[in-house]
């Protein structure tokens, strides 16, 4: 069957967010790594900003041409991203990268409740009785003794949340601006400000391992450059609900390679807590 222009985009579009996600995947293993021997908003700061100045450096050209309202937007979603992943950096460090994982991905169902509140679209039926799945399945991961929520699990899930607004508003944005703009500027804006707060509230860097270090290589030139600026060009040709369901299955990703490289273990009510 030939596909339209279109339709071809669309499929290229899923091809390449489904590389994020195993790429976004292995980014819990090799935050948890990082965290060996570098502090969370350190590894954040070395990470977001390192990779915009990347980014910067090799589209130049096209950065020249940014105009005032692009930088607010750009901004804006920095801010976004800066929250969000601050939550999920702190987070890792009291909980485990696959469990973090699937904690995480509950973005996905997040996102038509986000775009009810924001772009006043009301959800499906379907999606009411997925996010009611969902929160079964989250509270099987997380909640301990006495109903309570461990802290890692607490910050994973606030990020989730964070990362359904961020979806909902790169969806909006990078159809009035240009996607390659929008992510370099928004990993600027986010490592300056996580650079300024880790300066101010963190010790110095000391001696780093060197697994840590390419594990921030890692997060820095592959997670971040690469598959943000691919999340951002390939969400023009999709919807913010059919791109986070695909991006989603990096929480697989990330509990294979925490069972490999880790040694993970799930317990039977985390287990069920993956599976709902």
């Amino acid at each position: 069957m030939n596909m339209n222009k279109q339709e071809k985009l669309a499929l290229e579009a899923d091809g390449a967010l489904l590389g994020c996600a195993v790429i976004w995947g292995g980014g819990f293993v090799a935050a948890k790594i990082a965290l060996a021997s570098i502090s969370p908003l350190y590894v954040l700061a070395l990470r977001v900003l390192g990779a915009g100045l990347l980014l910067a450096a090799l589209f130049w050209k096209r950065m020249k041409l940014l105009d005032k309202e692009t930088i607010k937007v750009g901004a804006l979603l920095g801010s976004v991203l800066l929250v969000g992943q601050a939550l999920q950096i702190v987070g890792l460090q009291y909980t485990q990268p696959g469990k973090q994982g699937f904690l995480v991905a509950s973005y996905t169902l997040l996102i038509p409740f986000v775009s009810w509140i924001i772009l006043k679209r009301r959800p499906q039926a379907p999606a009411i009785i997925a996010g009611i799945v969902m929160l079964a399945g989250i509270g099987c991961l997380s909640l301990g003794k006495g109903m309570s929520i461990a802290l890692g699990d607490g910050l994973s899930i606030t990020s989730a949340v964070v990362f359904a607004v961020q979806m909902v508003l790169i969806s909006v944005m990078v159809r009035k601006y240009d996607p390659l703009q929008l992510s370099v500027l928004q990993l600027i804006f986010a490592g300056v400000i996580a650079l300024v707060l880790a300066v101010v509230f963190e010790p110095p860097i000391a001696q780093v391992s060197q697994e840590s270090a390419w594990a921030v290589a890692y997060l820095l030139l592959i997670n971040t450059a690469v598959a943000s600026s691919v999340q951002n060009v390939a969400q023009k040709y999709t919807s913010a609900t059919h791109s986070s369901i695909i991006l989603s299955l990096e929480s697989l990703f990330s509990l294979i390679f925490s069972i490999l490289l880790l040694n993970e273990v799930f317990t039977a009510k985390m287990v069920v807590g993956v599976v709902l």
